[in-house]
């Protein structure tokens, strides 16, 4: 394998005509990127590259050898693609690591359709907080994607690798199931928010704060889907995902309070060196279209 980050090195130089930039894209050093091309010249026992204080730029011997190495770059990266595939076809779980902030509604839908594509393939959805989940992530402890809301961007290290891609936008409204209640009357009841590690309560905070909500009473849990369970049990008033509450809306066993709701955004986090397989790439299609 060695010998491929080698010849991914020389073509990307290449390809990118500096060293630095191309340190950038395959994600090492600039010492470590000129110690592995000048390792392929030592190993092939001739010069591909003019460096410093000459333009960057192929020796004759460079020119000939570019194409092959090209090639056996595209070879390489078929034949792992090819191998994950057929490891896939082996697997029967994957895992599917989501914040604990986030509820399940938005995701049910998805899971419904995966289940129905893969019935032989068990999803396993694993809760932990966001601060546990950038950290295995940028260990490399987690291979597959992470889903999270917008906020989880804020944990991540200053210069971090890793990458994050928008998969939908959610309107959170302050419900109750009791009848309707007017935003002078909220103070009055118990409000039910999240732990004050996650980022969803950052936000409630800043919406009862910007509309002059007094909290006289007040219960956290850790979990969107305890709070709506509490909702339903008439312990208090909650800011809730539509996803979760839209039934519950329409059958009038939940009722929206006179106070602004306002939207998150989820992504999916992961780090760029490590391989997405391919079935939990068709759940993230399936979840991109059932928010869609």
């Amino acid at each position: 394998m060695k010998s491929f980050d080698k010849l991914a090195a020389f073509v990307a130089v290449v390809e990118h005509g500096s060293f630095s930039k191309a340190a950038d894209v395959i994600y090492c050093s600039q010492p470590a990127l000129s110690m592995k091309i000048r390792s392929l010249e030592e190993q092939l026992n001739i010069q591909l590259l003019y460096r410093p204080p000459h333009p960057i730029g192929l020796t004759s011997y460079g020119e000939k050898y570019l194409p092959i190495a090209k090639e056996l770059c595209r070879l390489h990266q078929q034949s792992v693609k090819m191998l994950l595939q057929m490891k896939e076809q082996e697997e029967t779980t994957i895992k599917l690591y989501v914040s604990s902030c986030m509820g399940m509604g938005a995701i049910t839908s998805a899971v419904t359709q995966f289940k129905k594509q893969q019935p032989k393939v068990s999803l396993q959805i694993v809760h932990e907080t966001n601060q546990q989940l950038i950290q295995k992530v940028e260990s490399g402890a987690i291979s597959e994607v992470i889903i999270s809301v917008d906020s989880i961007c804020d944990l991540l290290k200053k210069g971090s690798n890793l990458n994050k891609e928008l998969i939908y936008e959610e309107t959170f409204y302050a419900v109750c199931a009791n009848e309707k209640i007017q935003q002078s009357e909220s103070k009055e009841h118990c409000i039910l928010l999240t732990d004050c590690g996650c980022p969803m309560r950052q936000e409630v905070d800043e919406q009862l704060i910007k509309n002059n909500i007094i909290i006289n009473q007040f219960i956290e849990f850790n979990q969107l889907e305890c709070i709506k369970q509490s909702v339903l049990q008439k312990q208090g008033i909650a800011y809730l995902p539509e996803s979760i509450i839209r039934n519950e809306i329409k059958m009038g066993s939940v009722k929206k309070v006179d106070l602004p709701s306002f939207k998150k955004s989820y992504y999916i986090i992961y780090h760029p060196k490590k391989s997405t397989t391919q079935l939990l790439l068709n759940f993230i299609s399936n979840l991109k279209l059932s928010t869609s």
